[in-house]
């Protein structure tokens, strides 16, 4: 084989590990910009699923709260003494006094 056979030979395969490395930094570049919209999309849902959580607490907080005055109604002292604040009810026999 000439010189001028083998000049040629190593060109083409000077110029397949260019293409070849540029196709693969091509694509490390898209993949890292994937990485990072996926990364940014993973941070939202995370900062919703805190804020939903949260929410979730309050909303079992208050269902527990009102369990336990669902309970609290079948006690007849709770009941008058609620309607006696709330609505300023009296018995017949009690006495009031006026200021």
């Amino acid at each position: 084989m000439s010189k001028a056979v083998r000049g040629v030979r190593r060109r083409k395969v000077g110029w397949r590990r260019i293409v070849i490395v540029g196709c693969g930094v091509c694509f490390l570049a898209w993949a890292f910009g994937v990485w990072l919209d996926q990364r940014a999309s993973l941070l939202a849902i995370a900062q919703e699923r805190d804020v939903l959580q949260r929410q979730l607490h309050r909303a079992q907080a208050e269902h527990a709260e009102y369990v336990i005055q669902k309970k609290r109604l079948h006690d007849a002292e709770y009941v008058e003494q609620t309607v006696r604040k709330q609505y300023g009810m009296h018995r017949v026999d009690d006495v009031l006094f006026a200021e």
